[in-house]
């Protein structure tokens, strides 16, 4: 598997951005003595909701999703995006750190979503 830190973000692969993730929560766990137990739980909840959204990315591109998976991706989403907002409200109580890791973790999404083909997307 490819080191996630020297991939170009529009190459990244699932997997990629998965261990992208846990190489993450190792680094903040590292640093996070400056985050407040709430920034943590902030963060830790929107790399939990971006692993549904990248479950049902996977499960749509291999054209394996049904409508449960529809309902569970919308959730996670939407929980995720909710979530994420803290990175870029100025004075919402969020370290730069804790900010700086919700961005990282809207950039990983980001590059998730580009690499995606939907089977039922194509031809459209």
């Amino acid at each position: 598997m490819n080191e996630p830190s020297n991939i170009e973000p529009s190459k990244m692969t699932l997997d990629d951005i998965a261990s992208a993730l846990e190489a993450k929560v190792l680094e903040l766990n590292t640093i996070s003595t400056n985050l407040s137990k709430l920034e943590k739980n902030i963060i830790d909840m929107a790399r939990l909701e971006l692993r549904g959204v990248l479950a049902y990315y996977q499960k749509r591109s291999e054209g394996l999703a049904c409508a449960e998976d529809e309902i569970d991706y919308q959730s996670s989403f939407g929980a995720m995006n909710i979530l994420l907002m803290f990175g870029h409200l100025l004075d919402s109580g969020m370290s730069k750190e804790g900010a700086q890791a919700l961005r990282e973790i809207e950039a990983q999404h980001a590059a998730a979503f580009r690499q995606f083909e939907f089977k039922d997307d194509q031809g459209a």
